[in-house]
């Protein structure tokens, strides 16, 4: 089955599930983009957090904000972003 990403106005690939990490992260590397994880809490999420780095990607961290539909906060969701880092 061929990969389809989902992609944000930025041209940020969002990877949103642990399945199919292998082929996003190949979709990345051959349309040099840039990739917001969204599935950290993933029980493998250092392993495709250090796939990504393998391949010579920078990450950043972000907390989300988490409301309940009362209006109460709740624990952030936490982002991981792929930077794409040119090699030399």
């Amino acid at each position: 089955m061929k990969y389809i990403p989902k992609v944000l106005e930025d041209n940020t690939i969002v990877l949103d599930k642990t399945l199919g990490w292998e082929e996003c992260l190949d979709y990345a590397i051959a349309n040099q983009g840039n990739v917001l994880y969204t599935e950290t809490t993933s029980v493998s999420s250092v392993e495709v957090i250090m796939a990504f780095q393998k391949k010579g990607y920078m990450h950043e961290l972000y907390e989300v904000p988490v409301h309940a539909p009362d209006g109460m906060e709740l624990n952030p969701k936490i982002y991981c972003k792929f930077i794409y880092v040119p090699s030399v």
